[in-house]
């Protein structure tokens, strides 16, 4: 961590002031909202422990879309609009976009969108191409050829990354953009462009991680992979997992939520989701070490360490009814965790 370092101490120094100031008797700008702010959509978010560096740790938050510029020339001028970061760049994402400092253990990527006759409807990120000679900063709409009345519109969009350590439980209010604007290719730097600031919000540190599938394929199979009310057919049989990895552990415990409906008294059972065209007579059972689960009930993980632990279940297709109607079959898994 670099930090700045102040003292006290008197230095006499003579220094002749040449003024230099730029004339620019052919335009007039104006900035209509100086100062927008982005308020993201949430009071807090939760941080890993073991969340690698360089990744994300929330957003995009888009700012809402804002007056930028309104200027007036009276020749034809080359004009360019665009976004600059505050903050030094500190890294690069995965998919190549710049990261900037933003707190201790934080950075941001920045991308910005500029709504203007001729300028491209979309969303650019900073990432040391395109830009006005800087490694903050990207030319959206480039070299416009314009003469009289201009303006624009604009937001960007602001992702949060881990970049360190970090401390504190708030991420906290500060300049993360502003709106730029050259004409014939230098900065037009007689007028305050607008600035965009990120309210910020608490964070909280989050002991473990959680893996598990999203989504278990049972494949395809047919009536007569069945044999009688609660006859599994084997070819569905899938195996999974849900593991914990953590700071520190010293016990897990998991509870399934109990699907209510009527299952044919076949234990296990989750309730299928109610689809068109879907299949009927048939459920998913779950089992653990051979046999079906009990559910709302607290079951202790199979492998269990200091940092880690894991449990094995086994979901299949079983008849719960006499009679079988084919069709898509689906069925979603609540489950609670609890570990110490």
């Amino acid at each position: 961590m670099i930090k700045d370092i102040i003292y006290g101490g008197r230095i006499g120094i003579v220094c002749v002031m040449l003024s230099i100031i730029p004339v620019y008797v052919n335009a007039a700008c104006t900035t209509p909202e100086p100062e927008i702010m982005l308020t993201p959509d949430m009071h807090f978010a939760e941080i890993s422990e073991q969340l690698p560096l360089m990744a994300p740790i929330a957003g995009p938050f888009y700012s809402r879309i804002s007056a930028g510029y309104h200027c007036h020339f009276t020749e034809e001028t080359s004009v360019s609009f665009g976004i600059a970061a505050f903050g030094e760049k500190i890294g690069t994402t995965p998919e190549g976009h710049s990261v900037f400092y933003f707190s201790e253990g934080i950075g941001y990527s920045l991308g910005g969108e500029i709504s203007s006759p001729g300028c491209p409807a979309e969303m650019h990120y900073i990432d040391g191409s395109d830009s006005g000679g800087t490694d903050i900063d990207k030319i959206i709409c480039r070299d416009r050829r314009v003469k009289s009345d201009i303006s624009y519109r604009g937001r960007v969009a602001v992702t949060l990354y881990k970049t360190g350590v970090i401390s504190g439980n708030k991420i906290p209010e500060a300049q993360v953009a502003k709106f730029t604007l050259m004409k014939n290719n230098r900065w037009y730097s007689t007028i305050r462009e607008p600035y965009v600031t990120f309210s910020g919000f608490n964070i909280r540190q989050r002991a473990c991680d959680i893996s598990a599938p999203r989504e278990i394929d049972l494949g395809r199979v047919s009536r007569t992979d069945f044999s009688r009310k609660g006859s599994v057919a084997q070819g569905s049989v899938r195996e999974f997992s849900i593991g914990l990895q953590c700071s520190q552990l010293n016990g897990a415990e998991i509870r399934l939520k109990r699907t209510l409906s009527y299952m044919g008294n076949v234990p296990g059972v989750l309730k299928l989701e109610q689809t068109k065209n879907g299949a009927k007579g048939i459920g998913i059972q779950l089992t653990r070490q051979g046999t079906p689960v009990k559910f709302d009930e607290w079951i202790p993980f199979d492998n269990v360490t200091a940092r880690s632990a894991q449990i094995r279940f086994q979901a299949a297709l079983v008849q719960i009814r006499k009679n079988i109607h084919p069709g898509k079959a689906e069925a979603v898994l609540d489950y609670t965790i609890r570990y110490l």
